[in-house]
């Protein structure tokens, strides 16, 4: 049997300022496209079931336009499959805080074939393919229900699908009690293959149990993500190991950093341009460390800047100040974001509409010459 497992898709997310020519906040358009991708790539795959472990939304409530493309894309996928089993467990992210309050995710489940954990664990027996599937949703989790975690059933295949932050999952320096489970008290020997979502990083933790990671760049922080594929993962049963099938999104690259340490901003703006190389409109950040605040406030009026911020989706510059003697021999660094207002407005008068004639290139300078002035009339 081939189980295919996609999660933490996040239908509905939205950032920066860009709009695609629909109309759409141009992430939340790329998170659609990127869905549908995912869903064409397992189609190839021909899979008896599909396990989707969690937020398949961003938002309780998403809008009606994401409400709409969610259900005719999993309508025509589930029609291409003959209307195969597809199991979803609901997530942190698309549950309700009150169980009285409905779920969008409800209407999802009324195709053909999909069934849908909601608040509590629930067990489907799925005789047509001699599956079991236990799915334990993350208010299940949250409020701590007791669950018998192995097949009762006696079905050839079991799936267990997990909705929640693994103790393996959280970095050494966050506290435990964040996690909310660990991997090893899954009894995943017992299950066939044990889906786990939650964690957009694609994680495997035994040849049948993985967080298939998300589909795209949604989280807070997704530099941490960049060095990682996106896509979902194909487990065939007769292999007896997990395979990631990397799926293509728009490109999200953390630029090596710049030392600014004894150079000018002049200096720093040719490195910066060097560094900017890549194709299409990507997600960028760039870190320089060593900066003067002084030259930071310059730093962000250069022409490349601007250059540069018109061919990304978003040019995120992350300052870094000098590191100082703290006096007990240890060393502190002040470390900014480039979201300042120069960083804001230069992002919003290059994608912004204005009126014919008008100079983008004077418009946005001006701006930052008022900003120049307010700031050093404050």
């Amino acid at each position: 049997m081939r189980i295919a497992h996609v999660s933490d898709t996040h239908l509905g997310f939205s950032a920066f300022s860009r709009t695609h020519p629909s109309g759409l906040n141009q992430r939340k358009f790329d998170v659609q496209v990127t869905f549908k991708r995912n869903l064409d790539s397992i189609l190839t795959y021909e899979p008896d079931l599909v396990i989707h472990s969690g937020d398949m939304f961003h938002v309780v409530r998403p809008d009606n336009n994401t409400i709409d493309q969610t259900f005719a894309m999993l309508m025509d996928f589930q029609k291409a499959r003959g209307f195969a089993p597809f199991v979803l467990c609901a997530g942190n992210h698309d549950t309700p805080k009150s169980v009285e309050v409905g779920n969008i995710q409800k209407l999802i489940a009324r195709i053909p074939g999909v069934r849908f954990a909601s608040n509590l664990a629930e067990r489907f027996d799925i005789p047509e393919i001699d599956t079991e599937v236990l799915c334990i949703p993350s208010n299940s989790l949250v409020t701590r229900e007791e669950v018998t975690l192995r097949p009762v059933h006696g079905r050839k295949y079991s799936v267990l699908s997990v909705h929640g932050m693994a103790t393996q999952a959280l970095p050494k320096a966050v506290d435990l009690v964040h996690a909310d489970f660990d991997v090893n008290e899954l009894h995943t020997h017992l299950f066939t293959y044990t889906a786990l979502g939650d964690y957009h990083v694609h994680s495997e933790y035994a040849p049948n149990c993985c967080f298939a990671g998300s589909t795209d760049y949604t989280s807070s922080n997704i530099w941490e993500e960049v060095s990682t594929p996106k896509g979902w993962v194909l487990f065939d049963t007769e292999v007896g190991q997990l395979k990631h099938i990397a799926v293509a999104t728009r490109e999200a690259i953390d630029l090596p950093a710049i030392d600014a340490t004894d150079r000018s901003v002049e200096e720093i703006w040719d490195l910066m341009s060097v560094a900017a190389v890549f194709d299409g409109t990507p997600i960028v950040r760039q870190k320089i460390t060593g900066i003067h605040p002084q030259d930071r406030r310059r730093l962000f009026q250069g022409p490349c800047i601007r250059e540069i911020q018109a061919r990304c989706l978003n040019y995120q510059v992350i300052c870094e100040a000098p590191a100082r003697d703290k006096g007990d021999g240890s060393i502190a660094t002040a470390t900014g974001q480039g979201s300042t207002l120069e960083s804001l407005w230069s992002e919003y008068s290059l994608g912004s509409s204005i009126p014919s004639g008008c100079d983008r290139e004077a418009f946005t300078k001006a701006g930052l010459e008022l900003l120049e002035e307010a700031q050093q009339a404050a």
